[in-house]
């Protein structure tokens, strides 16, 4: 790996490990770089990280995904509203603060200190989550995976790239507002080391009835 790349990491099921300490324990990771088709792809304006992710079965590399941050571009603002959209729309109710967030995201989460993430795999656009910036505080929202892409692990890329940027910008934790009833989506934060602060309902969000929060000031 040249030195100009960004940091790089292989995705094992759920864990996600730098390549260098995934190369050094696997025998087969070096070759299996070299056969990976898509080694050489160029990485994208605003990649903030490599992740390859590992058939450990077939000892073979399955995809490349780059985590990218946000531009203020056209093709990034409707694949953070269209994402997110969807899948909100799918099992609750769009409400004020979603619309607020979809429609203005350079106003209402970049302008105020957070960033936005995107796994990008070839030229597609394919999952997005945000870090807001509110009340002193920062939140993990709007966190979506495309149809097609789901079962792939990159929601594990996502909450790997927010948890890296938390940390980079010296945050002493990450809050999410969540709903019980997303009983995957509560088993990816435990995995990420979030842990339940609060249950009952919120004043800004009527689909929640969860808060967790992971701490870094450890």
């Amino acid at each position: 790996m040249s030195a100009e790349q960004p940091p790089v990491y292989a995705v094992i099921r759920s864990e996600v490990v730098e390549w260098n300490k995934f190369a050094s324990e696997t025998d087969w990771a070096s070759q299996a770089l070299k056969e990976f088709h898509d080694q050489d792809e160029e990485c994208p304006e605003s990649c903030q990280a490599i992740y390859y992710m590992i058939d450990k079965t077939e000892k073979k590399i399955i995809e490349k995904v780059f985590s990218v941050t946000w531009r203020p571009i056209p093709a990034h603002a409707k694949a953070f509203r269209d994402l997110n959209w969807v899948w909100v729309e799918r099992l609750f109710k769009i409400e004020k603060e979603d619309v607020r967030q979809l429609e203005q995201p350079e106003e209402t989460i970049i302008k105020p200190g957070g960033e936005i993430f995107f796994c990008q795999s070839g030229k597609e656009l394919v999952g997005t989550v945000a870090m807001v910036h509110e009340h002193g505080d920062y939140e993990l929202a709007k966190m979506s995976v495309a149809d097609a892409y789901q079962g792939r692990g990159l929601s594990h890329v996502l909450m790997h790239s927010t948890t890296l940027w938390a940390k980079n910008h010296n945050l002493p934790g990450v809050t999410i507002l969540s709903s019980q009833k997303l009983v995957n989506a509560i088993a990816l934060y435990k995995k990420h080391g979030y842990e339940t602060v609060r249950l009952g309902s919120h004043p800004n969000y009527a689909r929640c009835d969860i808060i967790m929060r992971l701490n870094l000031e450890n």
